[in-house]
């Protein structure tokens, strides 16, 4: 059985990978947004999009 650092040090990394993730779009919307002609409405929708998959699988529990 892990010890309770070992998972602590797992579930840290994997709370750290998370956290990269939803900044990544916001991170690099204004090359995206030059990339793309796109505005600041577009890369919200696009962010929005990005979440909805999580708050479809979060209504069930």
């Amino acid at each position: 059985m892990p010890s309770r650092w070992t998972i602590l040090a797992v579930l840290f990394v994997a709370r750290a990978a998370i956290a990269v993730q939803f900044q990544s779009i916001a991170a690099i919307a204004p090359e995206l947004g030059k990339a793309l002609d796109a505005n600041l409405a577009d890369i919200g929708v696009l962010i929005g999009l990005y979440f909805a998959p999580g708050v479809a699988l979060a209504l069930p529990g």
